[in-house]
């Protein structure tokens, strides 16, 4: 009984999560744009700090 209300929460939820009338093309979309803009976000704090601190790459 209690997963089928989380899941029944879960299903109204959605909605309001990524908007009415998303498509499945246009939510793929946003979120291959979320882990670009995750992944560049991430390089470019690494080179700012870099730069701040001094901090020299290692060689594996």
């Amino acid at each position: 009984m209690q997963m089928d209300l989380d899941v029944m929460r879960v299903r109204d939820s959605l909605p309001i999560l990524v908007g009415d009338g998303v498509s499945e093309s246009e939510m793929a979309f946003r979120f291959i744009l979320f882990i670009g803009g995750s992944i560049l976000s991430i390089f470019l704090v690494d080179m700012l700090l870099r730069k701040i601190l001094g901090v020299e790459k290692r060689n594996l």
